[in-house]
């Protein structure tokens, strides 16, 4: 019973050392591109900042735009641009037509920890209500569930 005890104290110390090792999170903001004005010289769609403890200049972001064109499916890899560590900004890339959601996905180089947002695409800008900030990488539910909202 002891023996029991201790390997379950010590998967607790695994798990919080493992926690704290991932502290101070990593995520991602959407903004309004007129906030930037090398976004707006570009004529950004839209704007996505790394956040977080972890060196938010080390990460790589890309991005899709999901959505259903003609009653199908589809994915669009769309280009994202660096405007300045941690700050990127991405143009329309996707049909005026059809109803799209975007996906912006970062990955930390150094620490490896995944971030990710999917946001609602309007033809006049993006949906700030439908922002949803996901730890790890999207889920085909969660994409989903996004289009599923439109």
């Amino acid at each position: 019973m002891q023996t029991g005890k201790s390997l379950l104290f010590a998967a607790a110390i695994a798990v919080s050392v493992a926690n704290i090792a991932t502290a101070g999170g990593f995520m991602l903001q959407v903004g309004n591109p007129n906030a930037s004005a090398e976004a707006q010289a570009m004529k950004a769609f839209i704007t996505v900042k790394t956040v977080g403890c972890h060196d938010p200049s080390n990460a790589e972001l890309s991005a899709a735009a999901i959505g259903m064109k003609d009653g199908k499916r589809e994915r669009i890899p769309v280009r994202v641009r660096r405007l300045s560590p941690g700050m990127f900004a991405v143009a329309r890339q996707w049909p005026a037509e059809g109803q799209w959601t975007l996906e912006f996905v970062a990955r930390h180089r150094t620490s490896g920890i995944v971030a990710s947002a999917l946001v609602n695409a309007a033809p006049e800008g993006f949906d700030r209500g439908s922002v949803k900030l996901i730890p790890g990488e999207p889920s085909p539910d969660a994409i989903d569930q996004m289009i599923a909202k439109r």
